[in-house]
């Protein structure tokens, strides 16, 4: 009989996010907006989409995985809209971070799932959204990031300062 031992790494969840945003800020809005384009087309499929791959001291690697829930966004979701919400919630979160404020975060199923609560409204073409940064953490060696869009009068007391996007 073979035992076998469990391993596991401890990243705080401020790290994580830290380096989540610049990762998602590669993928989705960096320099190559042909690649972000198709990165987009895959995620708004519903394609969970590998995105990077870290290695762990014990020559394994922890798998970083982004997908798209959009099943909340009213209206018409394209690339150009997309980059918007990214770069918004991207730039709440950094802004967050760097004016040292506790990032507000929602723990779900026992310390497996997270949510950032903070959510990156905008009014485009006379409708809101909002898109909310959450993590999988369920998987062994495994990070989902996840991108969600949230039906907005969830948000209705919430959203005080609502930031408008110019009509495209």
């Amino acid at each position: 009989m073979q035992s076998t031992q469990q391993s596991s790494v401890t990243v705080g969840i401020e790290d994580l996010i830290n380096n989540v945003v610049q990762l998602i800020y590669d993928y989705l809005l960096g320099r190559e907006p042909k690649n972000n384009l198709q990165h987009f087309d895959r995620l708004k499929t519903g394609e969970i989409q590998s995105v990077a791959s870290i290695p762990r001291d014990d020559n394994k690697h922890i798998e970083v995985l982004l997908s798209l829930n959009q099943s909340e966004f009213v209206g018409v979701l394209n690339f150009k809209v997309f980059q918007q919400f990214v770069a918004h919630l991207v730039n709440l979160l950094t802004n967050t971070q760097t004016s040292n404020q506790t990032l507000p975060i929602r723990e779900e199923a026992a310390g497996q799932r997270f949510l950032i609560s903070i959510p990156a409204a905008l009014e485009i073409q006379q409708q809101l959204n909002v898109l909310m940064l959450g993590f999988d953490l369920k998987e062994e060696n495994q990070i989902h990031i996840e991108l969600l869009f949230f039906e907005p009068s969830q948000f209705n007391g919430v959203i005080k300062n609502l930031n408008r996007a110019i009509d495209q």
